[in-house]
């Protein structure tokens, strides 16, 4: 009777399909764009697994460094490594997707080019999905865990569902980062598309939980090296709140669905909170940017009490939104 409960009765009835054994074939998926100081560490977390995958996947989203020049050093040793190269900038979450595309396993794990896989990734989260079956004759679509983020060190612990988890979901608009996801077979017919050029980790998970069951394999599953980079969205307030904006906008008659009014307008307040993030990056710029002349001392004065007023706001909705969201990142 717990394990019936982890499933709503109506996901259960559309996944009873799902009996398919465990294959042990993983490939994994890496886009990536301008990282040629960084993608060999990654690619060499993958060809370090302890269990063996199959196709090791790099999708070049038309890159101008030397990436292609690392990925196919790295080839001539090991024919797993596939090279795909797009001829224009598409985007994280379409490089994804073609990189989906040309996988032939059953589990297919996402990486970022900036983060890597830890030693024993692909092996525990197909362990997990295994006695995840064995228990419920249900094979989870999506797998995740947790990761550490460098050089701090300290390990990020995302929610930890199984089963139907898109009630959950679709109240918090994400549930972990793009390198901790692996996907099963079954699952990538609805791999998303989408115009939103940021937020690719929730945009998945939103629409894989919409039909399939998850499951957190309750390991370390990535490292998370942060960095000063323009691809980090956490280093670009503009880029949170736009993604934000329009992460809420793409999904809002769902919350509405899902959750009601009062949910609906906590994302406005959330999305307000960023804006307030993005005025206050901007508002510093413009001070270190400032001449010191009569006039640009009074711009200084002005700005400095936007930025205050921007401050306390921002502190406020803050505290607000904490009692009522599980997760912090917007």
């Amino acid at each position: 009777h717990g394990l019936n409960s982890l499933l709503s009765r109506d996901l259960r009835r559309r996944l009873g399909h799902m009996t398919m054994k465990l294959s042990h074939s993983a490939s994994v998926v890496i886009p990536s764009y301008n990282m040629a100081w960084c993608i060999a560490r990654a690619i060499k977390s993958c060809q370090a697994q302890s269990f063996p995958v199959s196709e090791i996947i790099i999708v070049d989203d038309c890159s101008t460094d030397s990436t292609e020049i690392v990925v196919r050093e790295l080839m001539n040793g090991d024919g797993r490594i596939k090279y795909v190269r797009h001829s224009k900038n598409q985007g994280h979450l379409f490089a994804l997707s073609s990189g989906v595309r040309h996988t032939t396993s059953d589990w297919v794990a996402l990486l970022d080019a900036d983060d890597e896989l830890t030693p024993t990734s692909v092996e525990s989260r197909t362990r997990a999905a295994s006695r995840y079956r064995e228990r419920t004759g249900i094979t989870p679509q999506l797998v995740y865990g947790d990761h550490i983020c460098e050089p701090s060190g300290t390990v990020s612990r995302f929610a930890k569902l199984q089963g139907d988890a898109y009630p959950f979901v679709c109240k918090e608009l994400c549930l972990c980062q793009t390198s901790t996801i692996m996907l099963g077979r079954e699952s990538l017919q609805s791999f998303p598309v989408s115009v939103n050029p940021f937020n690719t980790d929730d945009i998945i998970v939103l629409a894989i939980s919409k039909t399939y069951p998850v499951l957190h394999c309750e390991q370390v599953v990535a490292v998370y090296h942060k960095h000063d980079g323009e691809t980090r969205m956490s280093n670009n307030p503009r880029k949170r709140f736009v993604g934000v904006y329009e992460l809420v906008r793409d999904h809002r008659g769902e919350v509405l669905r899902t959750h009601g009014v009062g949910r609906l307008l906590l994302w406005y307040l959330r999305i307000l909170k960023a804006f307030c993030d993005y005025q206050i990056a901007l508002a510093n710029e413009l001070l270190v940017a400032s001449e010191v002349t009569p006039a640009g001392r009074v711009g200084q004065l002005a700005l400095r009490g936007y930025r205050k007023c921007l401050w306390h706001a921002r502190k406020s909705m803050r505290a607000y939104l904490q009692k009522h969201f599980e997760l912090d990142y917007f």
